[in-house]
């Protein structure tokens, strides 16, 4: 029986994943890791929705370093900036994180935690002022470029005890709205043409 053209076509098409190189596979993740990053960066989810806002404690820090109250991910950049595509099969690529650490706290913000800490017994040193007060971080900060400082450190005993660990579910880590999965295909189908016309 003799082959179809849709046979054929499939064929070809499978002989063109193989051919692709690392680097034009590489190119397809890198399209998929910058429409997750933008999409991120504007505080929109996977689908698209806003994501859930801070609480107004971390917006007071986050204004303290200059940053936007919006949700955005970012502080340093680290995390996003992690981002890195691997080819994992012949016709698979996938976004993963270059530090163990970055990959930590992608998957706590695109998962979200809810979850109960035991924090054993310990003693810590806190900065005191002169009022016998904590010293805040901008206190500290500002104290150690005295040339004489005025904080005193003191040694605190901090009893075990339970502790909430909560962060709302804030999904980036996909891409899933028509308008990227159109972007990606383009970028796919570029990629794939390059290939079959290198390996014809």
């Amino acid at each position: 029986m003799a082959e179809s053209s849709l046979d054929k076509a499939f064929g070809q098409l499978d002989h063109a994943f193989e051919s692709m190189s690392k680097a034009q596979a590489k190119a397809i993740g890198e399209c998929a890791i910058t429409i997750v990053t933008l999409r991120t960066k504007k505080g929109l989810d996977a689908d698209g929705r806003s994501f859930v806002p801070y609480t107004q404690d971390y917006i007071k820090v986050r204004l303290k370093k200059g940053l936007q109250p919006r949700p955005d991910l970012a502080v340093t950049g680290h995390m996003l900036g992690a981002m890195i595509s691997d080819q994992t099969g012949p016709d698979e690529i996938t976004v993963t994180f270059s530090s163990a650490r970055e990959a930590t706290k992608a998957a706590a913000h695109n998962d979200g935690v809810k979850s109960r800490a035991s924090v054993p017994s310990h003693s810590r040193s806190v900065y005191i002022n002169k009022k016998g007060q904590r010293a805040s971080a901008d206190e500290i900060a500002r104290d150690k470029k005295r040339k004489q400082p005025q904080l005193r450190q003191r040694v605190e005993n901090v009893t075990q005890h339970q502790r909430d660990m909560r962060t709302p579910q804030r999904e980036f880590l996909d891409v899933r709205l028509p308008g990227e999965m159109e972007v990606l295909a383009n970028a796919i189908e570029d990629t794939l043409i390059a290939a079959f016309e290198q390996a014809a």
